[in-house]
């Protein structure tokens, strides 16, 4: 039995909110004395579910449920557990959580102090912790892998294998300065080609862990260009829905719209922004900047142009961003191939700005509803190319 903590705490672990079971979990102490208030069991069976009515402290039935006890230390934090199944009842969840709230020594737990005691009772690490917060809130394939790589250890055994080598290294200055005079062996050891490949390792993983941030936080990706390209159209197009307001009038988009999408097992968060020009109007003009500084932060881009966007004042704006993207990752949509124009866009754009023949692209149609699918296709290949998988290819779950 642990005793570090003074008070039993209990939770709602399901979700709030109508369901057809909701469980409610309770550690500490006081878990057996619970049991015996709750449902008049008093010496509980570890690992044994029973199914039970479940009273208030006057002795009124709240509901029937199925009642397991985790006798401490084999639980997950370590200390006597109780987990409740209860009808998904809003009725039935809020009088449970009243009547436990009237025990003594019992109290609401803090958010993650579940978490919290199992890593103090040395039953879960910082590492696992951490995986288990980013699994409660993984929403795609990718960000679940992830997770259940760092639960299931990947991590902590790498370095736990790092240590091993360390240690071995340490070892081997050692003989090397205490023995070099006696052995030849020692002396042809090569140590230096050791920590090479070691820092090597490291280095691998600490770029590796870059990417999995990017996996669990979601890639920004921004959608950028001329007014009046069809930027707007293209954040619809990606997001399969009608997000952002479309207009033939130039300037609609002055703020940014985002949207967060699982894109094939991967979590984006897409950005419309507004178009970049110069403006005389106040209020574009602060879109327009906010979106400069947004550009300047993000690594993925997308820029959309159109045959009726292909003038000398957003040609300049254009080329002028461009030449500070060299390390940027950048896909280009022609929009508006259904314009009479559109057959030479991709000539004048590439012949009047240099550095966009070196981007991938794909010429489109946000009009097209005949052809939406292949435009839809058109586009998600690029991103899924480009953007997405460059970051992620080289990761080992």
């Amino acid at each position: 039995m642990n005793n570090k903590f003074e008070k039993t705490i209990f939770a709602l672990s399901s979700a709030w909110g109508m369901a057809g079971v909701s469980v409610i979990r309770i550690s500490g102490d006081e878990s057996k004395k619970v049991l015996r208030k709750l449902c008049n069991i008093n010496l509980p069976k570890p690992r044994n579910a029973y199914y039970k009515k479940i009273f208030d402290l006057e002795n009124n039935v709240i509901d029937q449920g199925v009642i397991t006890f985790f006798e401490s230390p084999f639980s997950y934090t370590g200390e006597d557990t109780i987990e409740i199944s209860i009808h998904g009842s809003i009725a039935v969840i809020k009088k449970l959580l009243h009547t436990l709230k009237e025990m003594k020594d019992l109290r609401p737990s803090e958010p993650g102090e579940f978490s919290k005691r199992a890593f103090i009772n040395k039953k879960a690490n910082l590492l696992k912790v951490e995986g288990i917060n980013n699994l409660i809130n993984a929403e795609t394939e990718e960000q679940r892998k992830v997770s259940i790589s760092q639960i299931l250890g990947k991590s902590e055994n790498i370095c736990k294998n790092w240590k091993k080598k360390l240690l071995n290294i340490s070892a081997l200055i050692d003989a090397q300065i205490e023995f070099s005079e006696e052995d030849e062996e020692i002396v042809r050891l090569n140590i230096k080609k050791q920590i090479s490949i070691l820092i090597g390792e490291m280095n691998k993983e600490i770029r590796n862990s870059l990417m999995t941030e990017k996996i669990i936080n979601g890639l920004e990706i921004i959608i950028f260009g001329p007014p009046n390209a069809g930027k707007s159209s293209v954040f619809n197009l990606i997001n399969r829905e009608k997000k952002s307001i479309i207009s033939e009038e130039a300037g609609t988009t002055r703020d940014q719209v985002n949207s967060s999408i699982d894109f094939k097992g991967h979590k984006i968060d897409l950005i419309d922004s507004a178009g970049i020009r110069i403006t005389t109007d106040k209020v574009e003009n602060m879109g327009v900047e906010k979106t400069k500084e947004k550009i300047k932060g993000i690594n993925q881009l997308i820029l959309v142009v159109s045959p009726d966007s292909f003038k000398p004042a957003n040609v300049i704006m254009i080329e002028k961003a461009f030449k500070s993207f060299d390390k940027k990752k950048i896909i280009i949509l022609y929009n508006k191939s259904d314009l009479p124009k559109a057959n030479v866009q991709k000539q004048h754009w590439e012949e009047s700005i240099k550095y966009l023949k070196k981007y991938p692209s794909a010429t489109i149609s946000c009009a097209d509803k005949k052809n939406e699918h292949n435009n839809y296709e058109k586009s998600v290949k690029l991103i899924s190319k480009y953007l997405i998988e460059k970051n992620h290819n080289n990761i080992n779950y």
